[in-house]
């Protein structure tokens, strides 16, 4: 489903102002656990690629934890997305009633991919067009990453995606911690946009 207007409700923007003083210092914590997760997946990845058995290959348990890091950050931000989503809606109550409804039926439809969410849903409810921001466009390459590990293929499917033994050797601490540092990025993003002061949980290495 294409949304027909993607610009702020008029009752949301009203509202605006208002959330934010009140939006401010709630934290999320079921989001914040998983990126915690997903920070202690790295570091389990660093002590693992210091074990290499040649320093230009990954172990199996160094892929094994950077693969857990990648997954985990990755939910982190589409957990982030739905929590800060529905939280607006909450909060503004009927005021953004039409906002709930399209936003519920792109969940009933099935049709709610993150590809196009982190982009509409804020755009919606803020008024804030995201898809220029620099952190924006890294998460589109992050994103295609992840999407290769979920679906390995012997062959690239299509310009631009790994066949399994790239992602052998792409698979890495490296890869994983500046893929967490991406999708924490994101969230700064997502949260200042919506409002929300920044956790500090995200400021931790």
């Amino acid at each position: 489903m294409i949304l027909p207007n993607l610009k702020l409700c008029k009752h949301a923007a009203n509202k605006f102002v208002q959330h934010r003083s009140t939006s401010c210092c709630v934290h999320l914590t079921y989001p914040i656990e998983l990126i915690k997760d997903a920070m202690e997946l790295c570091r389990e990845a660093e002590q693992a690629a210091r074990a290499r058995p040649r320093p230009e290959i990954c172990s199996p348990e160094e892929r094994r934890y950077a693969r857990s890091a990648i997954f985990t950050a990755f939910n982190f931000v589409e957990s982030l997305l739905t929590e800060l989503v529905q939280g607006r809606i909450r909060d503004d109550g009927s005021a953004c009633a039409h906002c709930a409804a399209r936003i519920q039926q792109d969940i009933q439809s099935g049709r709610a991919s993150i590809s196009r969410t982190i982009y509409d849903w804020p755009k919606m409810l803020t008024g804030k067009d995201l898809s220029f921001e620099p952190v924006f466009q890294r998460f589109e390459k992050h994103r295609l990453f992840r999407n290769n590990l979920v679906h390995p293929t012997l062959v690239p499917a299509k310009k631009g995606a790994l066949d399994q033994d790239s992602l052998l050797k792409a698979t890495s601490a490296q890869e994983a911690r500046e893929f967490v540092q991406g999708m924490k990025d994101v969230a700064a993003k997502l949260y200042v946009a919506f409002g929300a002061h920044v956790p500090r949980d995200l400021e931790a290495d």
